[in-house]
């Protein structure tokens, strides 16, 4: 097996701007859930734990440019083999790029550096990605960089890269990862690797409430609404009859489901309310929310400050 030897990871968490998703919930993507369980943020914490060791902690920088700041995890969802941080990028107008350079600045030319594009559902494996730079670099091809793509040949959101890569961004001014900053790698003649991520690893770019809903069906694709019913939440009742195919509930364990509630094709993320008698299809019931009795919440997010944003059929919801 090759060494998995990174010396910073830089945890994008979104620009200036936030995403339709996060601007909806009025939170940061990182600090929603896809599986009624973890938090994005706890999500990435737990690929990320077994690249680092408690002698040497890998440096994880969470790098954000908005005011959606993601909340810290818990102490006890960060292991000791993790160094978090929280940044509010220091310079305006950096794009990507520019905050990852800015973020390795200080590292040695040949240090490997780990980028990921942080609002997103990974389903695969973390550590394969990096054994695959690794090994490539050992090769007599020595790609400086390995990016992921996924099955239909989109951007898988995990780069790899060698620090040295770094220099060709300027110390001012904007610059995109994808399109500007691999192009420049490539004129300059370092070598860049693409590993395909396969359909048994997903890599859900986390944008819009349809994409939430895609990552949630994705990890709960063998659950149906009455499997929820059987378990703690037990007062549930599915909103169809039957176990159709494809019909999901991701209810967290620290929300409140009133008896007599219909849940389907939605998230239901921490310290969430939905009272008797209420219906929700197709929506995120963000941390904190309320759902009050007998009200019906259809296609939309129900944001922490109690706010519902409608949303018409998005991405993956159009073949149901």
């Amino acid at each position: 097996m090759t060494t998995r030897r990174v010396n910073l990871c830089v945890l994008l968490a979104g620009g200036l701007k936030p995403s339709p998703l996060a601007a909806a919930a009025g939170c940061s993507v990182l600090d929603l859930t896809a599986d009624g369980s973890k938090t994005i943020m706890e999500h990435w914490i737990e690929h990320l734990a077994p690249l680092g060791s408690e002698d040497a902690p890998l440096q994880v920088r969470i790098m954000h440019g908005s005011r959606l700041a993601p909340t810290a995890p818990p102490d006890h969802a960060t292991p000791p083999c993790l160094q978090l941080s929280i940044e509010r990028e220091t310079k305006e107008f950096r794009g990507p790029a520019g905050v990852v350079k800015d973020a390795a600045n200080d590292l040695p030319p040949q240090a490997t550096v780990l980028v990921i594009e942080a609002a997103r559902w990974f389903g695969g494996d973390l550590a394969a990605v990096i054994d695959a730079h690794s090994g490539a670099q050992a090769a007599s091809d020595q790609p400086a960089v390995t990016v992921t793509a996924t099955s239909s040949s989109a951007p898988g959101g995990i780069v790899v890269l060698e620090r040295s890569t770094l220099d060709l961004i300027s110390e001012l001014g904007f610059m995109d990862l994808k399109e500007q900053w691999l192009g420049k790698v490539r004129d300059a003649g370092r070598r860049v690797r693409v590993v395909e991520l396969g359909d048994s690893s997903p890599s859900i770019l986390l944008r819009e409430r349809s994409d939430l809903l895609s990552a949630a069906r994705s990890c709960l694709c063998d659950t149906r609404v009455s499997d929820v019913l059987s378990g703690e939440a037990a007062g549930l009742r599915p909103l169809y009859s039957g176990s159709g195919q494809g019909y999901f509930a991701a209810v967290s364990p620290d929300s409140t489901i009133e008896p007599n509630s219909s849940i389907v094709d939605s998230v239901i993320m921490n310290g969430a309310v939905v009272r008797s008698g209420a219906i929700v299809a197709r929506s995120l019931i963000c941390p904190g929310a309320v759902v009050q009795t007998n009200e019906v919440v259809v296609d939309q997010v129900r944001s922490c400050s109690g706010i519902s944003v409608s949303a018409g059929v998005g991405r993956g919801e159009r073949s149901r």
